[in-house]
């Protein structure tokens, strides 16, 4: 999985950025990474294999268990039953 975090510190980084919807799904993140030939990687994709940080993307993904992928029905779901 992605950790935003640790894209921000790499060279490979052009950008993190929220909210991206592609058709009905939505990542509330989503990385621009030179790696990729002009890609884009949403949180729950596997970084690349050449990706200097990698070691750390997979010994940290217990910290991207709160950034969810999903449709907006999803969130508002999670939204409500968050507030009970």
């Amino acid at each position: 999985m992605v950790n935003p975090g640790i894209c921000r510190r790499c060279p490979n980084c052009k950008g993190v950025h929220n909210d991206r919807v592609d058709g009905e799904r939505v990542s509330r993140i989503s990385v621009d990474c030179s790696l990729l030939d002009g890609g884009t990687l949403l949180i729950s994709e596997e970084v690349p294999k050449d990706c200097p940080y990698i070691l750390e993307h997979m010994l940290l993904v217990e910290h991207t268990f709160d950034l969810h992928e999903g449709t907006e029905e999803e969130f508002k779901e999670q939204a409500d039953a968050s507030e009970l």
